[in-house]
């Protein structure tokens, strides 16, 4: 029994000494309007627009530096040497190397050349009401070249500006988006539409690697569910990171990195730059931080090192090893439906008035800087009072008119079109607890229960033996002396 009740013991302090953390489920009713509204990415898959090559060199640089041909062959290396990886033999290798451009030279001509948010998105609400887009939503640089970025943060002093929110598709995020297929020039699919990706409010989006394809001609439906994880403050004091199995966001700083707050997929995306800088001196335009771009040089070592990390997951183990979960994060999970967009037979419905008045915008704004054919001659007179907001009126005597703007409007938006509503799923979430596995009275308690369920030992038992120990000790030391026998007076 005393071995049993020892080897259980063994593991019980064992435990306590190097898991001494446990998650546990705190509550499946924690109230979602309490639960950050996730980051969201969209991106066209077309990563070049064909109107946008070359830039203005006054947007780069601030000035006219190259004649036009020339800007047009650096240019078009840049954009190869990016997306192709020199694939496509447009890059040049003779450049001196004074001429190349700066990181952030670069980083602005993919941005210029690339689908503006401006141009892909339109007609957006959050929560009911419509907002410009421009107000929420920002163009920001992923594995997939530039996006449109919602509700994320990556500066502490901007934290209050996290948006949250209740259950239901009517405060959720709703906006259509506009795939202009006409200005189609690169991608690495062969398929038109969007990449999206829902993610933490911190975390870098890795859209390229996780996001998920929305095509036009469909009004997506995207429910998003959340589990959110906190450690509690006894458990962050009493251990150490690794004791814990968590960071919080002042305990560790990564290399490369655009924030200072801590995520677990930030630290991977950091250690797999970091490891890539060591191996060929640069990073890939997308990574974050500020280290030196790779150039045509090194392309062979970077598609050379990125095949291999993934392929082979044990160059990826000690990313593992250094990166651990944060303390209090927040994951999200989804689920798509759809639907046909837009209803040829609805559209003209007045309830549908502003949705046909904004794709008809969107064909105004698009013949004009394209060829469209027949419908330059179709809509391009009528656009004036298109983009004033008097279709309505444009329509009402002319049904002839009416009749072609609602087939045009209904065509383009099947072909182009995509409209997406993000919202919570459910009035909660479930929400977990990182706490210590035994406080100290518990753990004294645990061996206790050990002794007693095995031993009958108890704290009364102790001092049995303490007793027992001193009485026979002391009846050890009386073997040497005289015993003395009482004398009785007898009587008489």
């Amino acid at each position: 029994m005393a071995i049993t009740a020892g080897w259980l013991i063994f593991n019980v302090i064992d435990n306590f000494i190097n898991s001494p953390t446990l998650i546990s489920i705190d509550t499946t009713e924690y109230p979602i309007h309490k639960v950050p509204f996730p980051a969201l990415t969209i991106c066209n898959m077309n990563k070049i627009n064909v109107n946008h090559i070359p830039p203005s060199q006054v947007e780069v640089f601030g000035r006219e530096r190259f004649d036009a041909e020339e800007w047009l062959s650096r240019v078009t290396s840049i954009l190869d040497m990016v997306y192709a990886g020199c694939t496509e033999g447009l890059c040049s290798s003779e450049q001196e190397e004074d001429e190349h451009l700066t990181n952030q030279e670069i980083k602005k001509v993919i941005q210029l050349t690339a689908p503006s948010c401006e141009e892909m998105m339109f007609k957006c609400s959050w929560r009911g009401t419509n907002y410009p887009c421009s107000e929420l939503f920002e163009t920001h640089q992923t594995d997939f070249g530039f996006c449109c970025l919602f509700n994320a943060v990556y500066n502490v002093s901007r934290e209050d500006e996290i948006r949250y929110s209740g259950a239901g598709d009517t405060n959720g995020l709703t906006v259509m988006i506009d795939a202009r297929r006409y200005e189609y020039f690169m991608s690495n699919f062969l398929s038109v539409g969007f990449k999206l990706l829902v993610h933490g409010s911190h975390d870098e989006p890795e859209v390229g690697e996780r996001g998920m394809a929305v095509p036009p001609g469909q009004e997506i439906f995207v429910a998003v569910g959340a589990e959110q994880t906190f450690t509690t403050k006894r458990a962050v004091e009493k251990f150490t990171p690794q004791k814990r199995n968590c960071f919080k966001e002042d305990e560790v700083k990564l290399q490369f990195t655009d924030t200072p707050i801590y995520t677990l997929a930030n630290c991977l995306i950091s250690h797999e730059a970091e490891e890539l800088h060591k191996k060929c001196g640069c990073v890939a335009y997308y990574m974050p931080g500020n280290g030196e771009l790779c150039h045509e040089n090194d392309m062979p070592c970077l598609h050379n090192y990125l095949e291999r990390l993934s392929k082979d997951f044990e160059l990826s183990t000690h990313f593992w090893d250094n990166c651990l979960p944060a303390c209090d994060e927040t994951k999200y999970w989804t689920e798509l439906s759809s639907s046909q967009f837009p209803s040829p037979e609805l559209i003209r419905n007045d309830a549908f008035t502003d949705t046909f008045q904004a794709i008809l915008e969107r064909i105004c704004f698009a013949v004009d800087k394209n060829n469209f054919g027949e419908w330059d001659d179709m809509i391009q007179p009528h656009c004036p009072m298109v983009t004033s907001g008097k279709t309505m009126e444009l329509i009402s005597t002319n049904a002839t008119l009416s009749a072609n703007l609602y087939d045009m409007a209904v065509q383009y938006a099947q072909e182009n079109m995509a409209k997406v509503h993000f919202y919570f799923k459910t009035n909660s979430a479930t929400r977990y607890k990182r706490d210590v596995v035994f406080t100290n009275d518990q753990l004294i308690a645990n061996i206790g229960g050990l002794l007693g369920l095995f031993m009958g030992f108890s704290i009364v038992s102790v001092f049995e033996l303490i007793y027992f120990f001193i009485l026979n000790h002391f009846k050890g030391d009386t073997k040497g002396t005289q015993s003395v026998t009482p004398v009785t007076k007898q009587p008489g």
